[in-house]
């Protein structure tokens, strides 16, 4: 469950994937696809969940 240490990796994986604002650009980046994946892989070890995404 929530503790500080897991509160403070949480805040630091939004600090580094989180994005205030997303603009067309962004959106046709292809880039934008490799940190969702990138962010949804790094997120799943923080929390502790085996691989539940096929990428």
């Amino acid at each position: 469950m929530m503790n500080d240490r897991l509160f403070t990796r949480l805040n630091e994986w939004i600090d580094c994937y989180y994005r205030d604002r997303l603009t067309q650009d962004y959106l046709a980046d292809g880039m934008l696809l490799r940190e969702g994946r990138e962010a949804l892989d790094s997120l799943t070890v923080i929390l502790g969940l085996c691989a539940i995404y096929p990428f």
